[in-house]
């Protein structure tokens, strides 16, 4: 285990699919979350569940708030119901609903669903930013990335040109893996001409080089893009690559202690968190808390029908508790609905597993 073959796939997650969410939100809202040196941390905004009397504005800044925290079930739903019921007064009103109705359904797996949306709302408005990139990320979730490149480039001429090259990159990587340093040095070339590396976009930017480096076995290198100094204020996504990164350099008491620190006060820690805790901790031959923790979960999720995150499950019993038929069952019902280069993978790793 002191290996890792955890880098085989766990850097081939979906991060970089949320990666492009999280510029979704920089994009829809035309407020930055992340600018300069900082981010903000919008992280209250998910403690009440009443939505129904909440504008689209209120909703959109509910949605982002979804990457920072693991909402409850009700809160989805409550989401979703809002979202269907809210009176629209024009098509730009209409196409804005259509979009986060997607994003959310993104959020929940439910990709073919966030399809339709999308189609919608592209239907009314072919040029509307917001839709075309989340309809580029959702083709790649469900492993259409033929599609979800044409829709990266009908955002030329749309949107900011970093933007537009996360788009491609993230799509040309899966189209084909082995262009995986080429694509690298692509983004951080866009990056360096467009300024990235010092305007609003630098977070996002930095998070998809991170996890490409990861990804080519650099952890060293991809550690260099992310800054520990705003984990705390980070989206979950960020903090789960950044906990990939320290177990592959196998700081692993690390990992244990910062995790357990950023999630002391939360009533539930997200699963993709939950999952790298089991892992440092398992790695680091430390108590078993949160090995544990893990096996309640996968029950909690199992006993609601809960699939959404299938992907994380099938990774506990890949990595930490060994279990074949475990790890198989939960990657095929990840295959069910995601469809990636990143859960073809899962599954034929699932499937490889040795009794």
């Amino acid at each position: 285990m002191k290996s890792f073959k955890i880098r085989l796939l766990f850097t081939a997650r979906v991060g970089i699919a949320f990666c492009t969410l999280l510029v979704l939100g920089l994009v829809a809202t035309n407020t930055a979350l992340a600018h300069g040196n900082h981010v903000h941390k919008p992280r209250e905004m998910m403690k009440k569940s009443d939505y129904s009397n909440l504008d689209l504005s209120a909703l959109e800044q509910k949605i982002i708030s979804m990457q920072y925290l693991m909402p409850r079930e009700e809160s989805i739903k409550g989401l979703l119901t809002r979202l269907e019921n809210i009176p629209t007064q024009s098509n730009v009103e209409k196409v804005k609903q259509l979009y986060l109705y997607a994003r959310v359904q993104q959020h929940n797996h439910d990709f073919d669903k966030a399809k339709q949306n999308l189609s919608k709302a592209l239907d009314l408005s072919s040029k509307d930013i917001n839709s075309l990139l989340l309809m580029a990320s959702v083709s790649n979730n469900l492993g259409e990335h033929e599609a979800a490149l044409r829709y990266c480039k009908q955002l030329l001429g749309l949107a900011d040109g970093t933007i537009i090259a996360a788009c491609i990159v993230e799509t040309k990587v899966q189209i084909n893996p082995e262009q995986l340093q080429t694509q690298y040095q692509n983004l951080q070339r866009v990056a360096k001409l467009s300024g990235a590396s010092n305007n609003q976009y630098q977070f996002w930017v930095n998070e998809i080089l991170a996890e490409l480096a990861l990804k080519m076995d650099k952890p060293q290198i991809a550690k260099g893009h992310l800054n520990d100094s705003i984990l705390e204020q980070a989206p979950v996504s960020y903090i789960a690559l950044w906990s990939d990164i320290e177990i592959a350099l196998n700081n692993h008491s690390h990992v244990l202690d910062t995790l357990s620190n950023l999630t002391a006060d939360q009533n539930e820690i997200n699963d993709a968190l939950l999952l790298r805790l089991s892992m440092a901790e398992k790695a680091a031959n430390s108590k078993t808390t949160w090995l544990h923790a893990m096996r309640r979960r996968i029950t909690e999720r199992s006993n609601e029908h809960n699939y959404a995150h299938a992907a994380e499950l099938a990774k506990f019993y890949l990595y930490v508790d060994h279990n074949p038929s475990e790890a198989k069952h939960w990657a095929k019902v990840n295959s069910n609905h995601a469809k990636s280069h990143m859960d073809v993978d899962l599954l034929a790793a699932a499937n490889s597993m040795e009794n």
